[in-house]
């Protein structure tokens, strides 16, 4: 797997590697994120080197207590976003999705022995804020037949959708129920009229970022069928909802 290989990898160099450590960073376009350097710099350190492993980029190395590094300065893509902290941990500002990948420290003993702490760095967009459209409805006297769509305008990373309800299967019921779509985007609803007074959240989330938009029904049961007449409305928006 990966992650045996990331740990298994040995230069050759040394005499002896020490145990690795492993861990999993998320970043947001055009934020920062520190790999902190889990070691104790009052051992006898002789040399630490920072290193991009997915491109096979030395960013810089450093001996402990000295005031300077040294930058390698791999085509300029990371001037004046790099810094090193006084424990010697690593802070890459201004995130792009390109920084996403591999990262390592390595360490090296005076003794010849080495360890390698590697961090795999996912950088995500800013989620926008979704819009709910209404795909199909069909009203009568005592039925609101809905089925709803989730949308988020042109994500660049994963977004996971989901559906949220509260008080959808009882109007008496006092406590707050969540109900997953199991189609993340699209949900269809068939409730009495009677208790379309409920709120519905599409949460759109992924690791570093969330954004949701609640609707209450009430507002989409209590419209006309948009299909009964030719004058049905077309990209029109109340402020929370957009049909087609």
């Amino acid at each position: 797997s990966l992650l045996n290989s990331l740990l298994s990898y040995n230069t050759g160099t040394q005499k002896e590697e020490a145990k690795d450590s492993y861990h999993t960073v998320y970043g947001i376009v055009g934020g920062f994120i520190l790999f902190p350097l889990n070691v104790s710099l009052e051992t006898e350190i002789q040399e630490i080197e920072w290193r991009f492993k997915s491109e096979q980029l030395q960013l810089l190395s450093l001996k402990p207590g000295a005031s300077s590094f040294l930058w390698y300065n791999p085509l300029d893509r990371y001037k004046e976003r790099l810094e090193i902290l006084e424990d010697s941990s690593l802070i890459i500002r201004n995130l792009t999705p390109k920084d996403s990948g591999l990262y390592e420290a390595r360490v090296i003993f005076n003794s010849g022995v080495f360890i390698i702490q590697t961090f795999v760095l996912s950088v995500y967009d800013p989620i926008p804020v979704p819009q709910i459209h209404i795909q199909s409805q069909c009203l009568t006297s005592f039925w609101c037949n809905i089925t709803l769509d989730c949308r988020v305008t042109e994500p660049r990373t994963a977004v996971t959708v989901t559906w949220k309800g509260w008080n959808l299967l009882s109007m008496l019921e006092k406590t707050e129920m969540s109900e997953i779509s199991p189609n993340s985007r699209i949900l269809s609803l068939s409730l009495p009229r009677s208790q379309s007074n409920s709120s519905l959240t599409c949460l759109a989330r992924n690791p570093v970022d969330q954004r949701n938009i609640t609707i209450n029904l009430r507002n989409i049961c209590a419209l006309r069928d948009i299909y009964a007449s030719d004058k049905a409305p077309k990209g029109r928006s109340d402020g929370f909802l957009r049909w087609e």
